[in-house]
């Protein structure tokens, strides 16, 4: 370890995916498995269909566990 570095700590790292497409969607998705993470879309149908639970891409299914929400 150089002198002065530091390891990053993500213990409490909240992520912030900015687009919920066929790309953001599945990112946010992924880094929900670790971390808490808000998606956001400027679309307001596109908000609204994913309130609830459903994908117009398909990228992911409505009962998968994605959908759930952790506080």
């Amino acid at each position: 370890m150089v002198l002065g570095e530091s390891k990053m700590n993500l213990e409490n790292t909240k992520i912030c995916v900015i687009g919920l497409g066929y790309v953001g969607l599945p990112l946010a998705r992924f880094f929900s498995r670790k971390y808490k993470t808000i998606g956001f879309d400027v679309k307001g149908n596109r908000v609204a269909a994913l309130n609830k639970g459903y994908d117009e891409t398909l990228e992911i299914s409505r009962n998968h566990p994605c959908w759930q929400t952790h506080e």
